[in-house]
């Protein structure tokens, strides 16, 4: 078995980067720590592999296989004729762990990257985002996917593959982003959350999201309050219009609903969709409400058993209603 993880690996340089000596080591060692991890991985399939019992001179390998295929026979089932075990768990997830520390890796160097050549703190926190994206397309695409493939050729991994990689590489990049990197960024940058007050052209800072309060006044509208300060924002101010037609987006329904909910979102809904459809929401309302408060801190996260959790005070008015 040929070991994936030697020969040359991708480009690390991507063409939206200048050219920094720093940036370019951070991807080398972050490329470096993955393959290192990658050869430790294929050892561990290569045994799991050897260890497999040959089904052609195992006996109880093939009276298993026959009394299986008999029991489907008896209920009326298809036969099965995939002789691969179960995947290892060890696999995928050691496999998963590697992507994830690489993933990290590389959003950290560009975040580094980004405060040195001094981009402002709300367009660093839309390019970081947008390169999270694009660095987790690359890695399930170029790492992820080349690694299930040789699992499978020997294992049947079933859906735990994609389930492992939505939850143990995706889900936690974003938390990683959220929590450790973004924060790690904004560090000698500007961080208050500021809004400005149109008619008096001053400025309100606030220090916690419990300092902030959004009420919605009608199905378009919402009013911002920090202390004294009150301003008013329609969909489209914020960026929460289709474009295409104008109304609010999918986005500015799940912050409604938000808002309806009394700052919790528990289950997916017919109004925003399936769960995925919910987390995917959540990411573009955290990127419009950063971007509205100059902050890094996440507004509204996961929490275990409650759900979507606003940290900020978030209600409907009683115009709303009528």
């Amino acid at each position: 078995m040929k070991n994936p993880a030697r020969g040359r690996g991708p480009s690390m340089r991507t063409s939206d980067t200048p050219s920094d000596q720093s940036y370019e080591e951070d991807l080398r060692n972050a490329e470096r720590e993955y393959y290192l991890r990658r050869c430790d991985w294929f050892e561990t399939l290569t045994k799991k592999v050897e260890e497999l019992p040959d089904p052609q001179t195992d006996e109880s390998a093939l009276l298993a296989q026959a009394e299986a295929e008999v029991q489907a026979a008896v209920k009326g089932e298809p036969l099965s004729l995939d002789l691969r075990p179960p995947a290892n768990e060890v696999l995928i997830g050691e496999l998963a762990k590697a992507c994830h520390t690489y993933t990290t890796s590389r959003l950290n160097a560009y975040s580094r990257f980004l405060r040195r050549h001094e981009i402002p703190y709300s367009h660093a926190l839309n390019l970081l985002e947008q390169h999270a994206t694009m660095v987790l397309e690359e890695t399930h695409r170029r790492k992820w996917n080349p690694g299930i493939q040789y699992v499978e050729e020997f294992f049947d991994c079933g859906r735990r593959a994609e389930e492992c990689w939505h939850l143990a590489v995706e889900k936690v990049t974003w938390a990683s982003l959220r929590e450790k990197v973004e924060p790690e960024m904004s560090f000698g940058m500007q961080t208050g959350k500021e809004v400005r007050d149109a008619s008096s052209d001053s400025t309100t800072v606030a220090t916690e999201w419990s300092e902030i309060e959004i009420v919605f006044t009608s199905e378009h509208r919402i009013q911002v309050c920090i202390g004294p300060s009150r301003q008013t924002y329609n969909c489209g101010d914020l960026g929460f219009e289709d474009r295409r037609t104008t109304n609010p987006n999918l986005a500015w329904m799940t912050l409604r609903e938000l808002a309806e909910s009394e700052g919790t979102i528990k289950h997916a809904s017919m109004k925003i969709g399936d769960w995925p459809k919910v987390e995917k929401r959540m990411q573009e309302i955290r990127k419009v409400l950063r971007k509205l408060f100059n902050t890094a801190a996440d507004p509204i996260p996961f929490i275990p058993g409650t759900g979507y959790q606003a940290l900020f005070k978030i209600s409907c008015s009683r115009s709303y209603h009528t």
